[in-house]
């Protein structure tokens, strides 16, 4: 298991704090924009093979699906452009509207994944600073990405919940996917690094649980 959580000491450092905000960056833009072009790209080569087998309605409904992540791209270009003055669409949501808005974007992205989800309505009310609503929103969406891309998951369980402690806000990401060892991950696997430097950067606890062959399951406690 790999667990992560925040050393303020970095804070006090001018140029490991400025690393911090460069890789939450690249971060940004790996986990938002270039995820949404990715997708279109991936849908499009799908319908190019698969067209010939298609009826007019499917090819509609697969040429709708691209439309989606395309305009999703729109928005988060539009996003960028925001929050380099000053501004941000995300950050205004709730958590309930991002929690919405992410397991919405998984299935426009993999459509043929089985999804479930167990949100507890006071999760979904709890009030959250903005940074931390966002790298909730981004750490749940790169986990269920990871689950169908690289897990090849069958079936992939989303719940938020409010415990006992410190850290109270909990997010659990489950799959049956193809898992991996957590000892050997790339340094160059930034979906992970991203992930990592989000809890890092809320004071939260991210937990990675996996095996081989036995799936993945990504905690994280707010």
């Amino acid at each position: 298991m790999m667990t992560e959580s925040f050393n303020h000491s970095m804070l006090n450092n001018p140029m490991q704090l400025a690393e911090i905000e460069r890789l939450q960056f690249s971060c940004d833009l790996h986990d938002g924009l270039l995820q949404y072009l990715i997708g279109a790209k991936l849908n499009a080569e799908a319908l190019k093979h698969q067209l010939p087998k298609l009826t007019a309605d499917e090819v509609s409904l697969r040429v709708e699906g691209i439309e989606k992540l395309l305009q999703r791209a729109v928005q988060e270009s539009r996003q960028w452009i925001g929050v380099l003055r000053g501004e941000s669409e995300i950050g205004a949501l709730s958590v309930r509207d991002l929690i919405a808005r992410v397991v919405q974007d998984f299935r426009d992205h993999f459509p043929d994944a089985m999804l479930t989800t167990d949100l507890d309505p006071a999760a979904l009310r709890h009030e959250l600073p903005e940074g931390t609503r966002i790298a909730i929103y981004r750490i749940a969406q790169e986990s269920l990405r990871n689950a169908s891309r690289h897990g090849k998951a069958k079936r992939i369980h989303l719940s938020i919940s409010l415990e006992e402690g410190s850290r109270p806000w909990q997010l659990e990401v489950k799959d049956d996917g193809a898992g991996f060892d957590v000892e050997t991950i790339p340094p160059d696997h930034f979906g992970i690094v991203g992930m990592r430097t989000r809890a890092m950067l809320i004071d939260a606890i991210l937990e990675v649980d996996s095996k081989p062959g036995v799936g993945t399951t990504v905690r994280l406690a707010v």
